[in-house]
Order: C-alpha cells, then structure tokens, then sequence
C-alpha cells in the first residue's frame, strides 16, 4: 500500500483537474499516467482508474454509490 503522504497531495491534483468520473473517463491517458507516477505502478493505476470511471458513468450516472454493496462492485 501507497503511504498517506504521498497519496494526498495526488488525489487533490485528480481531483482539481477531474472534478467527475466522466472527466476521468475522457483524460488523455499519458496525462493522468504522469500524474500518477510519483505513486508508483502509474500505468495500473491509470487503467484501474479508467475501468472504475467507466463504471461510475455506464451504471451509476457519474455518481459514486452510496452503498457499499454497490461500492464494492466496482474494479479496483
């Protein structure tokens, strides 16, 4: 697992550039993989990312669930 530090500051970059899941869905792929790098595993980041994005837009309206019993149908 990826430390909290190093996450935070990544998770505020997403989410201040791609502020809903359609967004990430359309990212340019070797952009959101850069901003994944410090992370470590950027390219299976990036596509576990887009397969949960793909997800939220197709079943969910864009939303994130609610429900955990929902929540865990997603890939991760």
């Amino acid at each position: 697992q990826t430390n909290a530090d190093r996450v935070v500051p990544v998770w505020a970059m997403l989410t201040e550039t791609f502020r809903t899941p359609g967004e990430l869905l359309f990212a340019d792929t070797d952009e959101l993989r850069k901003t994944l790098a410090p992370l470590g595993f950027a390219s299976q980041r990036t596509q576990a990312i887009l397969d949960c994005s793909a997800e939220l837009v197709d079943r969910f309206d864009g939303q994130v669930p609610c429900s955990t019993g929902e929540l865990v149908t997603l890939p991760h």
